[in-house]
Protein backbone atom coordinates (compact mmCIF):
# COMPACT_ATOMS: atom_id res chain seq x y z
CA UNK A 1 0.00 0.00 0.00
CA UNK A 2 1.06 3.01 -0.91
CA UNK A 3 1.23 6.08 1.88
CA UNK A 4 1.57 9.77 1.07
CA UNK A 5 -1.05 11.19 3.40
CA UNK A 6 -1.24 11.49 7.05
CA UNK A 7 -4.01 9.77 8.60
CA UNK A 8 -6.61 12.03 10.19
CA UNK A 9 -7.45 9.66 13.16
CA UNK A 10 -8.57 11.68 15.92
CA UNK A 11 -6.53 10.67 19.85
CA UNK A 12 -4.56 7.67 17.65
CA UNK A 13 -1.22 6.18 18.17
CA UNK A 14 1.21 5.63 15.42
CA UNK A 15 4.35 3.21 15.38
CA UNK A 16 6.82 4.42 13.60
CA UNK A 17 10.05 2.32 11.86
CA UNK A 18 12.61 3.43 9.99
CA UNK A 19 14.92 1.27 8.29
CA UNK A 20 15.82 2.74 5.45
CA UNK A 21 19.52 2.36 5.97
CA UNK A 22 20.98 -0.91 6.68
CA UNK A 23 23.54 0.03 9.33
CA UNK A 24 20.72 1.75 11.68
CA UNK A 25 17.16 1.60 13.35
CA UNK A 26 15.17 3.91 14.73
CA UNK A 27 11.41 3.72 16.08
CA UNK A 28 9.35 5.93 17.73
CA UNK A 29 6.21 5.96 19.20
CA UNK A 30 3.89 9.32 18.11
CA UNK A 31 -0.09 9.23 20.32
CA UNK A 32 -1.51 12.37 18.85
CA UNK A 33 1.61 14.20 17.04
CA UNK A 34 3.62 13.74 20.46
CA UNK A 35 7.40 11.59 21.01
CA UNK A 36 5.97 9.45 23.32
CA UNK A 37 8.85 6.72 23.24
CA UNK A 38 12.07 6.18 21.24
CA UNK A 39 14.38 3.94 20.69
CA UNK A 40 17.16 3.26 18.10
CA UNK A 41 19.88 0.41 17.51
CA UNK A 42 22.79 0.15 15.60
CA UNK A 43 25.47 -2.06 13.97
CA UNK A 44 28.24 -0.24 16.15
CA UNK A 45 26.18 -0.49 19.34
CA UNK A 46 23.37 -3.49 20.28
CA UNK A 47 21.84 -4.19 23.42
CA UNK A 48 23.36 -6.44 25.37
CA UNK A 49 20.80 -6.31 28.17
CA UNK A 50 18.46 -9.37 28.94
CA UNK A 51 20.94 -11.56 27.43
CA UNK A 52 21.29 -14.77 29.01
CA UNK A 53 25.29 -15.69 29.18
CA UNK A 54 27.45 -19.28 29.96
CA UNK A 55 29.80 -17.54 32.67
CA UNK A 56 32.77 -18.44 34.87
CA UNK A 57 33.30 -17.14 38.10
CA UNK A 58 36.80 -15.45 38.17
CA UNK A 59 37.14 -13.80 40.86
CA UNK A 60 35.29 -13.26 44.42
CA UNK A 61 35.21 -10.33 46.49
CA UNK A 62 34.37 -10.73 50.03
CA UNK A 63 34.55 -7.32 50.87
CA UNK A 64 32.28 -5.91 47.99
CA UNK A 65 29.84 -8.95 48.84
CA UNK A 66 30.35 -9.37 45.05
CA UNK A 67 31.53 -11.94 41.96
CA UNK A 68 33.44 -10.99 38.60
CA UNK A 69 32.12 -13.26 36.20
CA UNK A 70 34.04 -13.92 32.92
CA UNK A 71 30.70 -13.64 29.88
CA UNK A 72 33.01 -13.38 26.63
CA UNK A 73 32.38 -9.44 26.94
CA UNK A 74 35.46 -6.85 26.78
CA UNK A 75 34.69 -6.58 30.74
CA UNK A 76 33.66 -9.14 33.63
CA UNK A 77 30.35 -8.91 34.65
CA UNK A 78 30.03 -8.10 38.07
CA UNK A 79 27.84 -10.06 40.13
CA UNK A 80 26.68 -9.02 43.47
CA UNK A 81 26.13 -11.68 45.70
CA UNK A 82 22.55 -11.40 46.95
CA UNK A 83 22.09 -11.58 43.31
CA UNK A 84 23.55 -15.38 43.37
CA UNK A 85 20.55 -17.73 43.42
CA UNK A 86 20.59 -20.25 46.54
CA UNK A 87 21.21 -23.53 44.42
CA UNK A 88 24.76 -22.13 43.52
CA UNK A 89 25.57 -22.49 47.28
CA UNK A 90 23.98 -25.14 48.59
CA UNK A 91 20.38 -23.49 49.86
CA UNK A 92 22.89 -22.01 53.17
CA UNK A 93 20.90 -19.92 55.44
CA UNK A 94 23.27 -17.86 56.40
CA UNK A 95 23.79 -15.82 53.48
CA UNK A 96 27.21 -13.62 54.84
CA UNK A 97 28.85 -16.57 54.33
CA UNK A 98 27.77 -17.31 50.57
CA UNK A 99 31.56 -16.47 49.48
CA UNK A 100 32.48 -19.17 50.82
CA UNK A 101 30.56 -21.72 49.03
CA UNK A 102 31.51 -20.31 45.78
CA UNK A 103 34.35 -21.60 43.89
CA UNK A 104 37.09 -19.62 41.57
CA UNK A 105 36.59 -21.59 37.93
CA UNK A 106 32.77 -22.11 38.97
CA UNK A 107 30.51 -22.20 36.06
CA UNK A 108 27.37 -19.79 36.50
CA UNK A 109 24.52 -18.71 34.05
CA UNK A 110 23.70 -15.17 34.27
CA UNK A 111 21.57 -11.95 32.37
CA UNK A 112 22.39 -8.83 31.92
CA UNK A 113 20.46 -6.13 33.64
CA UNK A 114 22.61 -3.12 33.25
CA UNK A 115 24.52 -3.07 29.91
CA UNK A 116 28.63 -1.99 29.97
CA UNK A 117 30.01 1.36 30.29
CA UNK A 118 33.21 2.73 29.49
CA UNK A 119 34.03 2.49 32.91
CA UNK A 120 32.50 -0.40 34.12
CA UNK A 121 31.51 -4.23 32.70
CA UNK A 122 27.86 -5.50 32.83
CA UNK A 123 26.10 -5.86 36.61
CA UNK A 124 24.21 -9.33 35.81
CA UNK A 125 22.53 -11.48 38.03
CA UNK A 126 21.46 -15.26 38.59
CA UNK A 127 17.82 -14.51 39.01
CA UNK A 128 16.62 -15.27 35.66
CA UNK A 129 13.42 -13.38 33.45
CA UNK A 130 12.57 -14.25 29.89
CA UNK A 131 9.88 -11.97 28.53
CA UNK A 132 6.91 -12.71 25.95
CA UNK A 133 4.02 -10.57 25.18
CA UNK A 134 1.70 -10.93 28.40
CA UNK A 135 4.04 -12.55 30.59
CA UNK A 136 7.38 -12.89 31.95
CA UNK A 137 8.80 -16.18 33.25
CA UNK A 138 11.41 -16.46 35.79
CA UNK A 139 13.29 -20.01 36.52
CA UNK A 140 14.40 -20.03 40.22
CA UNK A 141 11.81 -18.38 41.71
CA UNK A 142 8.53 -20.12 42.50
CA UNK A 143 5.93 -17.60 42.87
CA UNK A 144 3.28 -16.07 40.02
CA UNK A 145 2.15 -12.03 40.26
CA UNK A 146 0.77 -9.17 38.41
CA UNK A 147 2.24 -6.31 37.21
CA UNK A 148 1.81 -3.38 39.76
CA UNK A 149 0.64 -1.31 37.10
CA UNK A 150 -2.28 -3.19 36.96
CA UNK A 151 -4.74 -1.48 39.32
CA UNK A 152 -8.03 -3.50 38.77
CA UNK A 153 -8.51 -5.14 41.84
CA UNK A 154 -10.98 -7.60 40.29
CA UNK A 155 -8.73 -7.82 37.20
CA UNK A 156 -5.80 -8.90 39.24
CA UNK A 157 -7.12 -11.65 40.57
CA UNK A 158 -8.08 -13.07 37.51
CA UNK A 159 -4.98 -12.91 36.13
CA UNK A 160 -3.46 -14.86 39.75
CA UNK A 161 -6.53 -16.99 39.27
CA UNK A 162 -5.03 -17.94 35.68
CA UNK A 163 -1.74 -18.22 36.16
CA UNK A 164 -2.56 -20.61 39.69
CA UNK A 165 -4.10 -22.93 37.08
CA UNK A 166 -1.60 -23.23 34.62
CA UNK A 167 1.23 -26.22 34.94
CA UNK A 168 4.40 -24.88 35.59
CA UNK A 169 7.82 -26.99 35.35
CA UNK A 170 9.10 -26.90 39.06
CA UNK A 171 11.00 -24.14 40.22
CA UNK A 172 9.83 -21.90 38.07
CA UNK A 173 7.51 -18.36 38.41
CA UNK A 174 5.31 -16.01 36.22
CA UNK A 175 4.42 -12.35 35.98
CA UNK A 176 1.43 -11.30 34.31
CA UNK A 177 3.14 -7.93 32.61
CA UNK A 178 0.76 -4.81 31.99
CA UNK A 179 -0.28 -5.29 28.23
CA UNK A 180 -2.15 -9.03 30.20
CA UNK A 181 -4.85 -6.83 31.25
CA UNK A 182 -8.23 -7.79 29.55
CA UNK A 183 -6.57 -10.74 27.45
CA UNK A 184 -8.11 -13.70 27.30
CA UNK A 185 -7.06 -17.03 28.97
CA UNK A 186 -6.51 -18.73 25.65
CA UNK A 187 -3.87 -15.74 24.87
CA UNK A 188 -2.14 -16.05 27.94
CA UNK A 189 -1.95 -19.90 27.90
CA UNK A 190 -0.37 -19.92 24.17
CA UNK A 191 2.25 -17.43 26.00
CA UNK A 192 2.52 -19.64 28.43
CA UNK A 193 3.55 -22.62 26.32
CA UNK A 194 5.89 -20.51 24.24
CA UNK A 195 8.20 -19.40 27.42
CA UNK A 196 8.13 -23.32 28.70
CA UNK A 197 9.36 -24.82 25.69
CA UNK A 198 11.85 -21.56 25.10
CA UNK A 199 12.94 -22.49 28.85
CA UNK A 200 13.44 -26.36 28.05
CA UNK A 201 15.46 -25.44 24.85
CA UNK A 202 17.97 -23.04 26.93
CA UNK A 203 18.52 -24.98 29.66
CA UNK A 204 19.74 -27.84 26.91
CA UNK A 205 22.11 -25.37 25.22
CA UNK A 206 23.42 -24.10 28.59
CA UNK A 207 24.33 -27.87 29.17
CA UNK A 208 25.92 -28.66 26.38
CA UNK A 209 27.58 -25.12 25.39
CA UNK A 210 31.11 -24.35 26.32
CA UNK A 211 32.56 -21.39 28.50
CA UNK A 212 31.71 -18.43 28.19
CA UNK A 213 28.89 -18.55 26.07
CA UNK A 214 26.12 -16.38 24.74
CA UNK A 215 23.11 -18.77 25.51
CA UNK A 216 19.88 -16.46 25.23
CA UNK A 217 19.72 -13.51 23.02
CA UNK A 218 16.82 -10.82 23.81
CA UNK A 219 14.73 -10.20 20.35
CA UNK A 220 15.80 -7.85 17.65
CA UNK A 221 14.43 -4.01 18.37
CA UNK A 222 11.63 -3.98 16.19
CA UNK A 223 10.18 -7.43 17.89
CA UNK A 224 11.10 -5.59 21.39
CA UNK A 225 9.95 -2.66 20.72
CA UNK A 226 6.46 -3.40 19.72
CA UNK A 227 5.75 -6.54 22.57
CA UNK A 228 6.49 -3.65 24.73
CA UNK A 229 4.39 -0.79 23.14
CA UNK A 230 1.51 -2.43 21.18
CA UNK A 231 -1.48 -2.25 22.47
CA UNK A 232 -5.06 -1.97 21.06
CA UNK A 233 -4.43 2.36 21.18
CA UNK A 234 -2.24 2.04 18.53
CA UNK A 235 -3.92 2.18 14.72
CA UNK A 236 -1.21 2.27 12.47
CA UNK A 237 2.36 0.59 12.13
CA UNK A 238 4.31 2.44 9.47
CA UNK A 239 8.11 0.82 7.87
CA UNK A 240 9.89 1.99 5.31
CA UNK A 241 11.09 -1.30 4.54
CA UNK A 242 9.91 -4.50 2.81
CA UNK A 243 11.64 -7.25 4.65
CA UNK A 244 11.09 -5.72 8.00
CA UNK A 245 7.11 -4.82 6.62
CA UNK A 246 6.83 -8.80 6.02
CA UNK A 247 8.37 -9.97 9.45
CA UNK A 248 6.09 -7.53 10.64
CA UNK A 249 3.15 -8.91 9.78
CA UNK A 250 4.46 -12.48 10.38
CA UNK A 251 4.89 -11.63 13.96
CA UNK A 252 1.40 -10.40 14.77
CA UNK A 253 -0.42 -12.75 13.44
CA UNK A 254 1.01 -14.87 15.71
CA UNK A 255 1.02 -12.75 18.65
CA UNK A 256 -1.82 -10.09 18.27
CA UNK A 257 -4.08 -11.43 14.68
CA UNK A 258 -6.78 -8.47 15.39
CA UNK A 259 -4.06 -5.82 14.59
CA UNK A 260 -2.28 -7.14 11.31
CA UNK A 261 -4.59 -4.42 9.19
CA UNK A 262 -2.71 -1.57 11.22
CA UNK A 263 0.51 -2.53 9.30
CA UNK A 264 1.47 0.06 6.22
CA UNK A 265 4.24 -0.10 3.79
CA UNK A 266 5.58 3.36 3.89
CA UNK A 267 6.83 4.33 -0.07
CA UNK A 268 6.39 8.35 0.23
CA UNK A 269 9.56 9.89 -1.62
CA UNK A 270 9.73 12.13 1.59
CA UNK A 271 11.87 10.25 4.39
CA UNK A 272 9.47 8.73 6.82
CA UNK A 273 10.93 10.40 9.82
CA UNK A 274 10.69 13.41 8.12
CA UNK A 275 7.14 13.19 7.27
CA UNK A 276 5.61 13.04 10.23
CA UNK A 277 8.08 15.84 11.71
CA UNK A 278 10.04 13.58 14.07
CA UNK A 279 13.74 14.59 12.77
CA UNK A 280 13.31 17.60 15.20
CA UNK A 281 11.79 16.07 18.04
CA UNK A 282 14.80 13.39 18.04
CA UNK A 283 17.44 15.56 18.30
CA UNK A 284 15.88 17.67 20.89
CA UNK A 285 16.15 14.31 22.76
CA UNK A 286 19.71 14.73 22.45
CA UNK A 287 19.92 18.44 23.98
CA UNK A 288 20.67 19.41 27.22
CA UNK A 289 17.95 21.92 27.41
CA UNK A 290 14.06 21.24 27.06
CA UNK A 291 11.47 24.44 26.06
CA UNK A 292 8.25 24.15 28.03
CA UNK A 293 4.90 25.47 26.05
CA UNK A 294 4.07 28.72 28.61
CA UNK A 295 8.07 29.69 28.25
CA UNK A 296 9.87 27.91 31.29
CA UNK A 297 12.34 25.72 30.39
CA UNK A 298 14.47 22.39 32.43
CA UNK A 299 18.03 21.62 32.02
CA UNK A 300 18.72 18.27 32.37
CA UNK A 301 22.50 16.97 32.83
CA UNK A 302 23.69 13.62 33.41
CA UNK A 303 26.63 12.65 35.30
CA UNK A 304 28.24 9.85 36.58
CA UNK A 305 26.77 9.70 40.46
CA UNK A 306 23.05 11.21 39.35
CA UNK A 307 20.98 13.42 37.10
CA UNK A 308 20.45 16.87 37.80
CA UNK A 309 17.43 18.40 36.35
CA UNK A 310 16.82 22.23 36.83
CA UNK A 311 13.55 23.78 36.66
CA UNK A 312 13.48 27.47 35.12
CA UNK A 313 10.67 30.19 35.03
CA UNK A 314 12.35 31.89 31.46
CA UNK A 315 9.49 33.70 30.04
CA UNK A 316 6.59 32.28 31.85
CA UNK A 317 5.60 35.40 33.74
CA UNK A 318 1.45 35.31 32.38
CA UNK A 319 -0.21 34.62 36.02
CA UNK A 320 -0.63 37.13 39.02
CA UNK A 321 2.15 36.30 41.18
CA UNK A 322 5.47 34.46 41.50
CA UNK A 323 3.57 31.49 43.18
CA UNK A 324 1.17 30.87 40.83
CA UNK A 325 3.64 31.31 37.92
CA UNK A 326 6.11 29.04 40.08
CA UNK A 327 3.10 26.59 40.42
CA UNK A 328 1.81 26.26 36.53
CA UNK A 329 5.13 26.21 35.99
CA UNK A 330 6.26 23.06 37.93
CA UNK A 331 3.60 21.18 37.09
CA UNK A 332 4.35 21.78 33.38
CA UNK A 333 7.71 20.56 34.08
CA UNK A 334 6.72 17.69 35.88
CA UNK A 335 4.97 16.29 32.90
CA UNK A 336 7.42 17.17 30.56
CA UNK A 337 10.11 15.97 33.06
CA UNK A 338 8.32 12.14 33.11
CA UNK A 339 8.49 12.39 29.32
CA UNK A 340 12.03 12.61 29.09
CA UNK A 341 12.97 10.39 31.69
CA UNK A 342 11.14 7.76 29.40
CA UNK A 343 12.54 9.10 25.82
CA UNK A 344 16.05 9.26 27.41
CA UNK A 345 15.66 6.36 29.97
CA UNK A 346 17.69 8.17 32.36
CA UNK A 347 18.20 5.85 35.48
CA UNK A 348 19.32 6.12 38.95
CA UNK A 349 19.38 8.30 41.37
CA UNK A 350 17.34 11.57 40.02
CA UNK A 351 17.17 15.41 41.73
CA UNK A 352 14.86 17.81 40.28
CA UNK A 353 14.95 21.32 41.30
CA UNK A 354 11.71 23.00 41.21
CA UNK A 355 11.05 26.71 41.89
CA UNK A 356 10.45 27.53 45.14
CA UNK A 357 7.01 27.68 46.20
CA UNK A 358 6.40 28.58 50.14
CA UNK A 359 2.56 27.14 49.61
CA UNK A 360 2.67 23.80 51.13
CA UNK A 361 -0.57 22.68 49.23
CA UNK A 362 1.48 23.82 46.36
CA UNK A 363 4.12 21.59 46.70
CA UNK A 364 1.96 18.51 47.72
CA UNK A 365 -0.02 19.54 44.06
CA UNK A 366 3.46 19.03 41.99
CA UNK A 367 4.24 15.92 44.11
CA UNK A 368 1.01 14.26 43.46
CA UNK A 369 1.52 15.14 40.03
CA UNK A 370 4.75 14.11 39.35
CA UNK A 371 3.42 10.86 40.99
CA UNK A 372 0.91 10.16 38.33
CA UNK A 373 3.02 11.18 35.16
CA UNK A 374 5.55 8.67 36.36
CA UNK A 375 2.73 5.87 35.84
CA UNK A 376 3.05 5.73 32.67
CA UNK A 377 6.45 4.85 32.80
CA UNK A 378 7.65 1.33 32.37
CA UNK A 379 10.41 1.16 34.35
CA UNK A 380 10.19 1.46 38.42
CA UNK A 381 10.27 4.27 39.76
CA UNK A 382 10.56 5.45 44.04
CA UNK A 383 10.02 8.88 44.50
CA UNK A 384 10.05 11.35 47.89
CA UNK A 385 8.74 14.58 48.88
CA UNK A 386 10.05 17.86 47.81
CA UNK A 387 12.25 18.94 50.33
CA UNK A 388 11.82 22.54 51.90
CA UNK A 389 14.82 23.44 49.10
CA UNK A 390 12.39 22.49 46.43
CA UNK A 391 14.13 19.31 45.48
CA UNK A 392 12.65 15.94 44.74
CA UNK A 393 14.37 12.43 44.96
CA UNK A 394 13.65 9.86 42.92
CA UNK A 395 15.28 6.72 42.02
CA UNK A 396 14.52 5.00 38.31
CA UNK A 397 15.19 1.22 36.95
CA UNK A 398 17.17 1.71 33.86
CA UNK A 399 15.52 -0.40 30.92
CA UNK A 400 18.47 0.10 27.77
CA UNK A 401 21.52 1.94 27.19
CA UNK A 402 20.83 6.06 26.83
CA UNK A 403 19.99 6.84 23.68
CA UNK A 404 23.17 9.18 22.66
CA UNK A 405 25.44 5.87 22.93
CA UNK A 406 23.90 4.61 19.44
CA UNK A 407 24.98 8.15 17.60
CA UNK A 408 27.26 9.81 19.82
CA UNK A 409 31.02 8.99 20.87
CA UNK A 410 32.61 11.49 23.64
CA UNK A 411 34.35 14.22 22.22
CA UNK A 412 38.40 13.82 21.13
CA UNK A 413 38.97 17.22 22.49
CA UNK A 414 37.75 17.40 25.47
CA UNK A 415 36.75 14.16 26.74
CA UNK A 416 33.22 14.37 27.50
CA UNK A 417 33.81 17.49 29.81
CA UNK A 418 31.94 19.49 26.84
CA UNK A 419 34.49 22.29 27.73
CA UNK A 420 38.29 22.61 26.12
CA UNK A 421 40.95 24.74 27.91
CA UNK A 422 41.71 28.50 26.16
CA UNK A 423 44.21 29.03 23.79
CA UNK A 424 46.08 31.15 26.09
CA UNK A 425 45.55 29.21 28.73
CA UNK A 426 47.05 25.59 26.53
CA UNK A 427 50.26 28.32 25.49
CA UNK A 428 51.42 28.91 28.72
CA UNK A 429 50.91 25.56 29.95
CA UNK A 430 53.01 24.59 26.82
CA UNK A 431 55.71 26.74 27.74
CA UNK A 432 55.61 25.76 31.43
CA UNK A 433 56.10 22.01 30.22
CA UNK A 434 59.34 23.06 28.00
CA UNK A 435 60.93 24.87 30.92
CA UNK A 436 60.36 21.73 33.36
CA UNK A 437 61.72 19.23 30.83
CA UNK A 438 64.78 21.39 29.81
CA UNK A 439 65.85 21.90 33.69
CA UNK A 440 65.29 18.83 34.00
CA UNK A 441 68.23 18.19 31.75
CA UNK A 442 67.06 15.60 29.50
CA UNK A 443 67.89 17.15 26.40
CA UNK A 444 71.28 18.10 27.68
CA UNK A 445 73.18 16.13 24.42
CA UNK A 446 70.23 17.22 21.69
CA UNK A 447 70.73 20.94 20.07
CA UNK A 448 66.59 20.85 18.99
CA UNK A 449 63.50 20.86 20.89
CA UNK A 450 60.33 20.37 18.86
CA UNK A 451 56.68 21.13 20.08
CA UNK A 452 53.81 19.93 18.51
CA UNK A 453 50.09 22.14 18.71
CA UNK A 454 46.99 22.75 17.41
CA UNK A 455 47.40 25.88 14.64
CA UNK A 456 45.68 28.60 17.52
CA UNK A 457 48.19 27.85 19.78
CA UNK A 458 50.88 27.81 17.80
CA UNK A 459 50.15 31.36 16.14
CA UNK A 460 49.63 32.10 19.42
CA UNK A 461 53.03 31.27 20.46
CA UNK A 462 54.73 33.25 17.27
CA UNK A 463 53.13 36.05 17.85
CA UNK A 464 52.31 36.19 21.58
CA UNK A 465 54.76 34.82 23.13
CA UNK A 466 57.78 34.35 20.88
CA UNK A 467 60.06 36.38 23.76
CA UNK A 468 59.20 34.09 25.66
CA UNK A 469 60.29 31.27 23.81
CA UNK A 470 63.87 33.08 22.44
CA UNK A 471 64.51 33.13 26.49
CA UNK A 472 64.13 29.51 27.25
CA UNK A 473 66.37 28.84 24.36
CA UNK A 474 69.21 31.36 25.54
CA UNK A 475 68.71 29.87 28.83
CA UNK A 476 69.23 26.58 27.98
CA UNK A 477 71.30 27.11 24.74
CA UNK A 478 68.91 24.82 22.54
CA UNK A 479 66.85 25.75 19.49
CA UNK A 480 62.78 25.30 19.94
CA UNK A 481 60.83 24.48 16.90
CA UNK A 482 56.80 25.49 17.15
CA UNK A 483 55.09 22.84 14.42
CA UNK A 484 51.31 22.73 13.75
CA UNK A 485 49.18 19.28 14.48
CA UNK A 486 46.18 19.58 13.30
CA UNK A 487 44.80 16.41 15.21
CA UNK A 488 45.22 18.55 18.97
CA UNK A 489 42.28 20.84 17.95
Amino acid sequence: MKTNERSRLDGNCRIIINMEAPEECRIALLENGRLEAFDIETFSHTQTRGNLYKGRIVRIEPSLRAAFVDIGLSRNAYLPLDDIHPEYYGYSEDRKRIHEFLKKDQDILVQIVKEETHLKGSAVTTYLSIPARYLVLMPGTAQVGVSRKIEDEEERQRLKQILRSCKLPEGVGLIARTVAEGVPKVEIRKDLRYLVRLWSNLRKKAQSAQVPALIYRDRDLVTRFLRDYLTSDVREILVDRQEVYDNIKAFLRIIAPRQVATVRLYQGDVPIFSHFDLEAKIDQVYQSTVSLRSGGYIVIEPTEALVSIDVNSGKSIRERGIEETALKTNLEAAEEIARQLRLRDLGGIIIVDFIDMRNRTNRQQVERHMRKCLKRDRARTEIARISRFGVLELVRQKIRSPVQLGSYCSCPYCHGRGVVRSVEAIALADLRKISAYLADGREKNQGRLVLEASPRVVSYLLNRKRSELCNIEKNFGIEIRVEVNPELG
